[in-house]
């Protein structure tokens, strides 16, 4: 059996749920996406990750640098 994308049902081997197929919002085809974190919520909220020095989302910038 294969976990369905987009039925609302968040299943072990799907790594986020989203409402619709669309690259760039940091889940695409239940997976996540390269320089994001995204929750276990249904739909999961993506989140770009700061410090990754990729510009994703929201971010203005992203220097690469993880503060301490």
């Amino acid at each position: 059996c294969k976990p369905k994308c987009h039925d609302g049902v968040l299943l072990s081997r799907e790594a986020c749920e989203e409402d619709s197929p669309v690259a760039g919002d940091g889940c695409y085809n239940c997976e996540r996406e390269v320089g994001w974190s995204c929750d276990r919520s249904v739909p999961s909220i993506c989140e770009p990750k700061c410090g990754d020095g990729l510009v994703l989302g929201d971010e203005k910038c992203d220097d690469g640098y993880v503060g301490v």
